[in-house]
């Protein structure tokens, strides 16, 4: 009789024991440990979600209330864009565990001791997290500075498909809480309809730097025949300037052709087109090519077109 598969599942050193791995085993090299009492098999992939299962092991398994908050949870509600990844892709972020008592410190774990009451849990695939509204309220109040409270309240509405209005309302019952105050100046500046954090960076710029008009984001562009024109990332329709976001996938070649021909269809009906990369994110430079492209579309005959807010498409 051949050996047993590996589970690919984490498993606390009691459960693997039942299992029938022996203690000697979990220490050879089919095993690792990422914390004390926490295995994983050493050929696992270390995606998101097995960094959230392999987390809430460490929280009571007594009965006693505890649960993951923060990207783990939007991750485990379906967000599956929140990978635990900072924005350079490759660093990561502490998981956020809400214990009922005091753990020691680890590293890659992040303790918080807020209250939560029995409707700020939900279960996600038999792992304890916070609920879509009390996880996008952390996300925002937890944030480093305005900007990145706005990128991550972005993101996180979207992929959790919830209304801006719901946590709004979340946040007004809790005016007190730590990070309240940054939530509530983020969300009058939140789109959902942006399709990456990099792209709302740039309304950012567009908005708080450059003091350009608040831009429609990824609308539809029509000609007037009714033709589909495209999709930019930005754009104000009181003088056609459109900014449009490159990140690295523009640089393949079929991507490249492709966003050619967008911008000679959305030159030829008079918009003026600013492009950025990662490297213009934040920087002056980019902001005095907005405004600098502000000014020629102001002075740029335009042909007629129409542009509207539809449903994104997929």
């Amino acid at each position: 009789m051949g050996a047993l598969p590996l589970p690919v599942h984490p498993l606390r050193t009691a459960e693997a024991l039942l299992l029938g791995i022996a203690a000697h085993e979990l220490r050879g090299p089919l095993w690792r440990a990422p914390w004390r009492g926490v295995h994983v098999p050493a050929d696992a992939e270390v995606d998101a979600e097995l960094r959230v299962r392999a987390a809430a092991l460490l929280l009571p398994d007594d009965g006693r209330v505890g649960t993951v908050g923060g990207w783990g949870a939007a991750h485990m509600l379906g967000a599956n864009e929140i990978d635990g990844l900072a924005d350079d892709g490759i660093t990561r972020l502490p998981v956020l565990l809400y214990p009922v008592h005091r753990l020691r410190p680890r590293r890659g774990i992040e303790h918080s001791r807020s209250a939560l009451t029995t409707g700020d849990v939900v279960d996600a695939g038999g792992v304890p997290v916070t609920s879509s509204v009390r996880t996008v309220f952390d996300l925002g109040r937890r944030a480093r500075d305005l900007r990145d409270a706005v990128v991550t309240l972005d993101q996180a509405l979207r992929c959790l498909d919830l209304g801006i209005d719901d946590v709004q309302e979340y946040a007004e019952a809790r005016p007190g809480w730590r990070g309240a105050g940054l939530l509530r100046q983020a969300l009058p500046l939140v789109n959902v309809r942006a399709r990456s954090r990099p792209e709302s960076r740039l309304r950012l710029v567009w908005l708080l730097d450059a003091h350009l008009p608040v831009p429609q984001v990824n609308p539809e562009v029509e000609d007037r025949r009714g033709r589909l024109l495209g999709l930019p990332d930005l754009l104000d329709p009181g003088t056609g300037l459109v900014g449009e976001y490159d990140g690295s996938q523009h640089r393949e070649l079929d991507q490249h052709s492709n966003d050619n021909v967008r911008e000679e269809r959305f030159e030829r009906i008079g918009l003026t087109v600013v492009r950025a990369t990662s490297r213009d994110l934040p920087g002056r430079l980019l902001v005095s090519r907005l405004q600098a492209g502000h000014e020629d579309a102001r002075r740029r005959p335009r042909g007629p077109w129409v542009s509207e807010e539809r449903a994104l498409r997929a």
